[in-house]
């Protein structure tokens, strides 16, 4: 299982790199052919977002990660579903050392999921 688990994960990369590279391009084919708004195209451009921080491109991955905060405010309301790109969000201020603006953005994604879960919720 170990084995699958690490092919899995090899595979992830290299598909979000292609994505990567079609982004790149302007033909990012799931935005073209789904939708900005679907769900595959939001999963690849939080991927794409992803891999641009972690390459160091942390002005893309700003731009990507606030465009797919926008996108899925939209599609699916302020909520659970944005929580994930608020954390990837706040990472990138602090990669760019804007500190400020980083725990801004963790005191909302604290404040929402206190406000969708609850306090008594274990995740909180």
């Amino acid at each position: 299982m170990g084995r699958l688990g690490r092919w899995g994960r090899t595979y992830t990369y290299l598909h979000c790199l292609k994505n990567l590279r079609n982004w790149e391009t302007g033909s990012l084919r799931s935005a073209r052919v789904l939708g900005k708004d679907y769900l595959d195209t939001i999963t690849n451009v939080a991927n794409v977002a992803s891999i641009c921080c972690s390459r160091g491109r942390l002005r893309e991955a700003e731009e990507l990660s606030i465009q797919l905060l926008e996108t899925q405010n939209k599609a699916f309301g302020d909520g659970l579903a944005s929580l994930a790109s608020l954390h990837n969000l706040a990472f990138v201020f602090m990669s760019q050392a804007r500190t400020k603006e980083a725990i801004d953005t963790m005191i909302r994604l604290v404040a929402t999921r206190v406000h969708k879960l609850g306090e008594g919720h274990p995740n909180i």
